[in-house]
């Protein structure tokens, strides 16, 4: 252990005496290298638990978190060299002084937690709005606010898209109308779900919706996940893989999976540890024997005609919703649907972040009788009971009834199960194999 300490602090010390020779200003010919490390001295640099190397560098007015190693940030430095010398680094000094900035980082920075989307810190919630301006909503016992300079650090994946700016005044009513469900039972389940999503951190709930053709599983599924994580691929195909599970998990705040029919035993399992959390290894590429680990917890949504979950252990996290169909009269075009819903998100966030503060605000009051598989989740949902005008003990009671009739479905499924449950009143007794 001594020696690993020994070894850390040496690696320091020579780093910090390159970053000294770097700030030598006395040599009359820098290269363009050193020039380029010299003009990040106003970026913050820094690493994550898990050694990833980051830049907080200033970007009009605002702050903005970058992989060291990441376009976005090699882009900042081309910039920052040509307003200063009106022409443009070889790519050769580009590098060199991404490698230079990435080792003042991992050695010489602090080590700081990085977030996708929504990040807890000090009882508040923080929510990344994906805006130009690297804006977050504050949410805490006493409110909301928009504010520009969260105390977490926030990463943006390529296929992240922004949220509206909320605003007050809705109610989260608005929202009842672009979702499909038939029974206030059913509405229940879906708010639940989306008040799940915006806990940090998890476990989540997996929801699924099931439904005929023609009763909107897909827009009901890209309505939710425009409230909570809009991004580029808004509805996925199931994953081929675990690791290619794990890199959509990486990259996205909500996990959305459409036309489901079928879920093989290691998808079903490889859902369960990512909704409630848990570890998943890959090899690391180019390498025989290092490992790349990936601890997830993501909310997640799965939609399909057929009962497509009938494992036990993914009917435990799992809210089912069935959605009727749609009548031809009441159909109507899509492109007047989302123009109609875009018009509404604004205030239908600002409702969703009042039922959040209230949530955070009577989180440590909440008494619940019995403890359900779900026992966070459903704690979080119970706190904001009040603020969605329910009555105490409403939601666990309708939780309840899902999770009862959600488990039935394995026996629906067991022609063994149907076939005892069909006979039982036909004899008294009976053996056999």
């Amino acid at each position: 252990m001594c020696n690993e300490i020994d070894q850390d602090n040496e690696l320091k010390r020579f780093a910090q005496q390159a970053i000294d020779a770097e700030g030598d200003h006395d040599d009359p010919k820098p290269n363009q290298t050193t020039q380029l490390v010299r003009l990040a001295d106003q970026a913050e640099l820094w690493h994550t638990p898990n050694d990833e190397e980051y830049a907080s560098v200033p970007v009009d007015g605002h702050i903005e978190n970058w992989p060291i190693k990441s376009h976005r940030f090699s882009q900042w430095l081309r910039r920052q060299y040509f307003e200063r010398h009106d022409q443009t680094p070889n790519a050769f000094a580009l590098k060199g002084a991404q490698e230079q900035l990435g080792a003042r980082a991992q050695f010489v920075g602090n080590e700081h937690p990085v977030f996708l989307r929504m990040a807890k810190q000090d009882g508040a919630m923080y929510l990344d709005l994906g805006n130009e301006h690297w804006e977050c909503v504050r949410m805490a016992g006493n409110g909301w606010s928009i504010i520009s300079d969260p105390p977490v650090k926030f990463r943006r994946p390529g296929g992240m898209r922004p949220l509206p700016t909320p605003s007050s005044g809705g109610q989260i009513d608005d929202l009842r109308p672009f979702v499909n469900v038939q029974t206030d039972d059913d509405w229940v389940m879906v708010m639940a779900w989306l008040l799940g999503a915006f806990m940090s951190p998890g476990p989540y709930p997996i929801i699924i919706l099931h439904g005929e053709q023609g009763s909107a599983k897909s827009t009901s599924e890209k309505v939710l996940q425009r409230l909570c994580d809009p991004n580029g691929a808004e509805l996925r195909s199931l994953p081929r893989n675990v690791h290619e599970l794990m890199l959509a998990a990486n990259n996205s705040a909500c996990l959305a999976f459409d036309n489901v029919s079928y879920l093989p035993p290691w998808l079903s399992d490889a859902f369960c540890r990512t909704a409630t959390g848990g570890g998943f290894s890959t090899r690391r590429l180019y390498t025989d024997d290092e490992e790349v680990l990936f601890n997830v917890q993501k909310p997640i949504m799965l939609n399909g005609i057929d009962d497509i979950a009938n494992r036990g252990d993914l009917l435990d996290r799992a809210i089912v919703v069935h959605l009727p169909a749609i009548a031809e009269e009441n159909r109507r075009p899509e492109s007047e649907f989302w123009e109609e819903f875009d018009a509404y998100v604004p205030r239908i966030l600002g409702a969703l972040f009042d039922i959040v503060s209230s949530a955070i605000n009577n989180l440590d009051t909440v008494k619940m009788d019995g403890v359900p598989r779900m026992a966070d989740f459903a704690k979080w949902v119970s706190a904001a009971e009040s603020a969605l005008g329910w009555p105490t003990g409403r939601f666990l009671e309708v939780y309840t009834r899902n999770r009862r009739t959600s488990n039935e479905l394995p026996l629906d499924a067991s022609l063994v199960a149907q076939a005892i449950m069909n006979a039982k009143g036909n004899f008294t007794n009976w053996s056999g194999t």
